[in-house]
């Protein structure tokens, strides 16, 4: 893995902009051990400081870390991604339900403008994973925070972490294409209705798709692994 450009007063969160960059990217690919020794001198940091970075990413599920052998980036299987991304569908359409219903803030600007900044950083060929990664979940986490429900967008954020890490272990191909502008589109349309079952249903199909197409791509790639 390439060495970290940063500063000796690295604050925490740019530690884990930096870990979170390295697992999305593949530089850390899951079931890698954590060497601490070794990172927090590539980002020039102390282990005191790369540990608690390191913590919040066992928290948030990205690592996990194993009594007397060390930390590693999570390993996720098939049926867990099925599990995490129902959960997102279920929350995100429950958020765009309420959305709609309060007439709260203006739900079509906020998600079509969020769109168009993810339509540009896909076509953006300097773009790297963690950028299109980030505009995909502002997109989602902007419109979930349109209902105005603390639980409901605290639940999303919680979920983030696991997100991130069935990212890391399906690789760059298929996220690109769970990623695309199209289905996305469709989020956007089926606010525009004003049906709030109709959004709510479109949301947690957007969700399962998704899932199926990541499951069927470990699936295949266990096969390949195993022949």
């Amino acid at each position: 893995m390439s060495g970290f450009e940063v500063t000796p007063r690295i604050l925490r969160d740019q530690v884990l902009e930096q870990v979170e960059e390295a697992i999305v990217s593949g530089d850390l690919k899951p079931g890698d051990r954590i060497n601490e020794v070794l990172l927090a001198a590539q980002m020039n940091v102390s282990r005191g400081t790369l540990r608690e970075a390191l913590r919040s990413f066992e928290q948030a599920g990205l690592l996990v870390s194993k009594p007397n052998r060390g930390t590693y980036v999570r390993v996720i299987a098939p049926e867990d991604t099925v599990e995490v991304f129902e959960l997102m569908g279920i929350v995100e359409g429950r958020a765009v339900r309420r959305a709609i219903e309060l007439r709260g803030p203006d739900l079509q600007a906020v998600a079509s403008t969020h769109l168009e900044r993810m339509a540009e950083v896909l076509t953006d060929k300097s773009s790297t994973p963690r950028t299109r990664q980030d505009a995909d979940l502002a997109m989602h986490e902007a419109i979930c925070a349109c209902a105005g429900s603390e639980f409901l967008i605290d639940t999303w954020r919680r979920q983030k972490g696991m997100v991130l890490s069935v990212v890391a272990n399906v690789g760059q191909p298929v996220i690109t294409q769970v990623q695309a502008a199209e289905s996305h589109q469709e989020l956007v349309d089926a606010i525009a209705t004003g049906d709030p079952d109709e959004a709510e249903r479109v949301f947690q199909k957007h969700w399962r798709d998704a899932a199926e197409a990541i499951t069927s791509a470990m699936s295949t790639a266990a096969g390949r692994t195993v022949s």
